[in-house]
């Protein structure tokens, strides 16, 4: 057995386990990984995100139940970090859970509000989304936040010239 606070080997176990199609062993030993204090917040968000980006969309629909509780062990070991909210508000995106995904980047961004990298994912997300009345109402306070940051102002814009609001787009 393997010594529950080393971390790289127990992400190791659940690779095996996870690449071999045996899922039940992957998701057990994965919520272990998760829950040592072996690895910070960083490298396990950093783990799932790349999950996130390689798996088939099929492994997200039969699976999500239990990425569902990954990200739920995360919250709760992690609750004011920034990679968290941010790994959560991809994952939902993923899942197509728009509006969860949404509170998730905007609670980052709120949290977080002198991060500039949390504020520019949730001003991405709500113009990916086309939410252009939110994108131009947070791009402008963006922009009050971050005055040397000519995106904010850029994306408002864009959320004005989709809303046919030309006047505010061109000023």
């Amino acid at each position: 057995d393997l010594d529950s606070s080393f971390a790289p080997a127990l992400l190791g176990k659940a690779e095996v386990y996870r690449i071999t199609f045996r899922y039940d062993e992957y998701f057990r030993n994965l919520y272990i990984y998760l829950k040592t204090d072996g690895a910070d917040a960083i490298a396990k968000t950093g783990y799932l995100e790349t999950l996130l980006d390689n798996c088939e969309s099929n492994f997200l629909a039969s699976f999500s139940p239990q990425l569902d509780v990954a990200m739920e062990i995360l919250t709760d070991l992690y609750p004011k970090e920034s990679c968290v909210y941010s790994l959560k508000g991809l994952y939902y995106t993923y899942t197509q859970r728009f509006d969860e995904a949404q509170l998730q980047f905007q609670q980052n961004a709120r949290e977080n509000e002198d991060d500039i990298e949390a504020t520019v994912t949730f001003l991405r997300f709500l113009w990916v989304a086309e939410k252009w009345k939110e994108l131009s109402a947070e791009g402008l306070a963006a922009f009050e936040r971050f005055p040397y940051e000519t995106l904010f102002p850029e994306m408002a814009c864009i959320g004005y010239y989709n809303l046919g609001d030309y006047n505010n787009a061109l000023e």
